[in-house]
């Protein structure tokens, strides 16, 4: 059975979409049972609605169910670079050094949904302050409240 939940919450989480208006009226998905999961994935490309565009080479996560529909989700990218001069960006915040390419999401909430194409979903949204992540690049603070996409390759299980 969690590993049934665990395979659920990976289509969800690898058909990530970011509260996207449209997809707020779809239907929900449903699990069967609550758990815990780890995913981990390839490259990512987060297009931030300000313009500003970064590029991860992988990225981790973990996350539980809170409950058949929903949970909460943190998730971390490594190798991330900002696309105006290639500089490499950290989540200070975090206590990450600030060329080292880690980035970490705040705790974030998901939703299991159903897409158009009737196949599982994830609806990721900000936390409670509508924050999706901190990050630094060339010495600048900047704080994500919204993102135009996430492109993500498929994520898996964590081994």
């Amino acid at each position: 059975m969690a590993k049934k939940a665990k395979l659920l919450g990976l289509a969800a989480v690898s058909a990530a979409m970011l509260a996207m208006p449209a997809l707020a009226s779809a239907q929900t998905a449903h699990i069967d049972a609550t758990s815990t999961f780890t995913v981990t994935g390839g490259a990512s490309t987060i297009n931030e609605t300000g313009g500003l565009t970064f590029s991860g080479t992988s990225i981790d996560g973990a996350g539980a169910f809170t409950s058949t529909t929903t949970g909460k989700l943190l998730m971390t990218l490594t190798g991330v670079n900002e696309s105006v001069f290639g500089s490499k960006c950290a989540s200070t915040a975090q206590g990450h050094a600030g060329s080292s390419g880690v980035v970490t999401t705040s705790e974030l909430t998901f939703h299991l949904i159903m897409l158009a194409t009737n196949k599982p979903g994830i609806l990721i949204t900000p936390n409670a302050a509508g924050i999706f992540l901190h990050y630094n690049c060339l010495g600048v603070e900047r704080t994500v409240t919204a993102m135009d996409s996430w492109e993500q390759s498929p994520l898996r299980p964590a081994a």
